[in-house]
């Protein structure tokens, strides 16, 4: 809405998103594999493994928004959450 011109149209104008926890070691080791490069304690004379902890919580804490094989899901059902983008504001 921020960008969009008086009476502007918006296309996909609402959206049903469905969240669903699921289990991916291949995305997990991905992710670790991002964080490695603070385990360094050698890089150009500096030691960067103190910084790796943070990392780590830093690469784990970002969403994933993918297409998953529902083979891996963990719970039984998916949440949906309707939105309506004419209506919700960027915090929602």
């Amino acid at each position: 809405k921020k960008f969009m011109k008086p009476d502007g149209l918006m296309f996909p104008c609402s959206s049903n998103m469905f969240a669903m926890p699921f289990t991916d070691d291949m995305v997990y080791q991905e992710q670790l594999g991002k964080a490695v490069f603070w385990k360094q304690e050698a890089f150009h004379g500096l030691d960067l493994s103190g910084l790796y902890t943070d990392a780590l919580d830093e690469k784990f804490s970002q969403p994933i928004l993918d297409i998953v094989d529902p083979k891996i899901f963990i719970g039984d059902r998916a949440s949906p959450h309707y939105i309506n983008f004419y209506e919700t504001d960027a915090p929602e």
